[in-house]
């Protein structure tokens, strides 16, 4: 009897291991299996992405964006060679304002989707790429005529609506000067909202300013008889410069001290 007990415990054993492998076996099976679905999701994300490189590459000119550099790059060097010697602290212009009733300005778009922007005033740039402060889209810069304080702000109106441009313009007040230079775009999801009040500024061109123009503007809030200053370039692929952009423009001078602005 005791020998049979004994046989029966080592059968029970030998069976309760046999359970424990198969167990183990199934788990390591199923491991596998979940392990090679991860593999092949990860491989299908990788592809995806790849994919997803290989076109926004396929979008870019880089014929157009080596002309960029290129004419940069010339003009830069004609600049060094020149004897023109343009006073850096006038904002590079050839004429002289008169300091006593006339702001000094000067302001560039963006060249494709390369060369940044520039906004100088009173011989000192406030935006520009050296400065590592502007970016894709709309460049805007408010100063305030009675303080001299300004401030400035980006907005990528590709990638975002108006929302963040319009809460910033409605905070301008009465005797500021706002200026603005586009970079690679600066109205795709400009809205209609928007457009008004940048019209309501002085321009004539923001209500039709369209998907890659070039544009730089300089208007005013609250300042009886101000002039805006206004360049547009429209976006033509076969009259643009850069292929996908038309050319860089600018917007550049003296403008007179106002007369009055309105309280």
């Amino acid at each position: 009897m005791a020998r049979s007990k004994n046989s029966l415990v080592r059968v029970g054993l030998i069976i309760g291991i046999l359970v424990m492998l198969a167990l183990s076996l199934k788990n390591y099976l199923s491991a596998m299996e979940t392990l090679k679905k991860a593999d092949l999701v990860a491989i299908e994300e990788a592809d995806a992405s790849n994919k997803y490189i290989q076109k926004q590459r396929s979008l870019i000119d880089h014929e157009a964006i080596q002309k960029v550099e290129e004419d940069w790059d010339r003009e830069m060097q004609l600049m060094d060679n020149s004897n023109l010697n343009f006073d850096e602290h006038a904002c590079g212009l050839k004429e002289t304002c008169d300091g006593n009733s006339e702001y000094t300005f000067r302001v560039i778009s963006g060249a494709a989707s390369v060369i940044g922007p520039r906004v100088c005033w009173e011989g000192a740039d406030i935006m520009r790429s050296k400065l590592n402060n502007v970016d894709r889209g709309m460049n805007v810069v408010v100063i305030n005529l009675e303080t001299k304080n300004h401030r400035y702000a980006t907005f990528d109106l590709y990638a975002k609506d108006s929302t963040e441009l319009k809460e910033f313009l409605s905070q301008m007040v009465n005797g500021e000067i706002i200026i603005i230079a586009s970079y690679d775009d600066a109205a795709f999801r400009l809205d209609s909202e928007a457009r008004t009040t940048l019209s309501s500024f002085g321009s004539s061109v923001a209500s039709s300013i369209a998907f890659r123009d070039a544009w730089v503007f300089l208007g005013a809030k609250g300042v009886p008889g101000f002039t805006a200053k206004e360049n547009h370039l429209k976006n033509d692929k076969s009259a643009n410069k850069y292929g996908d952009w038309p050319e860089a423009i600018e917007i550049s001078g003296c403008l007179p001290f106002p007369k009055s602005i309105v309280v």
